[in-house]
């Protein structure tokens, strides 16, 4: 899709799968929110195309980058009302969208 851009790892996972990279990354475009298409929805996707299950950490972080999504959309893209929802503090919340690679003023509305 426009707007999305991939990562150099998310690439390199699609193509560690020969013949089911195309497939992987258009569910990881379909399945990105803010126009970021984070590692662990490729490797996710990856996992259930191959019918194996999730692992744990994997898991964890693709929950994580889902729910700071999800935060910010309510929020609107304010980083503190979201880490307030959170409850955490915002250098803490700020370090989780910086390890996600999530950027906040991407849920902001347009003006």
């Amino acid at each position: 899709r426009k707007g999305h851009r991939l990562l150099d790892d998310v690439t390199s996972l699609a193509r560690l799968q020969a013949g089911q990279g195309g497939d992987v990354v258009e569910q990881a475009v379909a399945l990105a929110t803010n126009g970021m298409i984070p590692a662990s929805l490729v490797q996710n996707a990856l996992h259930e195309k191959s019918g194996g299950l999730t692992p744990l950490d994997q898991a964890k972080r693709a929950f994580e980058c889902d729910y700071l999504v999800r935060m910010l959309k309510i929020t609107q893209g304010n980083v503190a009302r979201a880490a307030k929802l959170a409850q955490r503090n915002r250098t803490e919340f700020y370090k989780l969208l910086d390890r996600h690679q999530i950027e906040p003023q991407r849920f902001k509305p347009a003006r």
